[in-house]
């Protein structure tokens, strides 16, 4: 049997060095830093599981040195951040922000602010990412039309035969095809910093970009 402590802490200081030195394991969410400081007071820790996908805000070098396993869940939220993309990509693409706006200012409504809208079937969608939610992205970028392709040294050769989408290995192909870019990395070293000025300047001109991984 195993005691359940739940701090309900705002604030990581909050939490006193006593029941750090207590835990055999724990459950963290995105919301504290678990630094090489905080994993040093980890005296009986075995494992820290990071509930949800990123697991950014651990050390994961001062675990390993210490002998804690790090792990997250790689599912949680797939779904809900592919449609999120897309209620994004929808609401820039077709205009439904400068529609709302126009009606918060008093109107009036007018189908002329939709004029220079474009449809987005056969407009290429470029995918930096094709973990779990990259591909759920690409699948319902499929179904409304559009053409795919995608950007993922880590991913096995064959997967975009198995999706029907396309493939290329060098971003700087995915940005100047690409009428709309999306990211979904996990935030690493290698990815820390990607959007830059030369990353804006490879894309292709009018194309836009939609990243709901990581802010860094």
């Amino acid at each position: 049997n195993y005691d359940v402590i739940i701090p309900n802490a705002t604030d990581i200081t909050e939490i006193t060095d006593a029941m750090w030195a207590s835990c055999d394991g724990m459950l963290v969410w995105h919301d504290f830093e678990y630094s090489k400081i905080i994993i040093a007071k980890l005296s009986e820790c075995k494992g820290i599981v990071r509930v949800g996908t990123g697991f950014d805000n651990v050390d994961l070098e001062a675990a390993s040195n210490a002998g804690i396993i790090v792990s997250n869940v790689p599912d949680y939220g797939t779904n809900d951040v592919a449609d999120h993309t897309w209620a994004l990509v929808l609401t820039q693409e077709r205009g439904i922000l400068k529609f709302n706006q126009s009606m918060l200012n008093q109107g009036p409504w007018s189908w002329e602010l939709g004029a220079d809208l474009e449809r987005i079937q056969d407009k290429i969608m470029g995918i930096i990412g094709l973990g779990r939610i990259g591909t759920a992205v690409a699948m319902r970028a499929k179904a409304f039309g559009m053409k795919v392709v995608f950007y993922d040294p880590y991913i096995s050769i064959g997967i975009e035969k198995s999706l029907n989408i396309g493939r290329v290995h060098h971003l700087t192909d995915l940005l100047g095809a690409s009428d709309i870019v999306t990211i979904h990395t996990p935030i690493t070293d290698e990815t820390k910093g990607m959007v830059n000025a030369e990353f804006f300047n490879k894309m292709k001109n009018e194309s836009s970009l939609y990243n709901t991984a990581r802010g860094e």
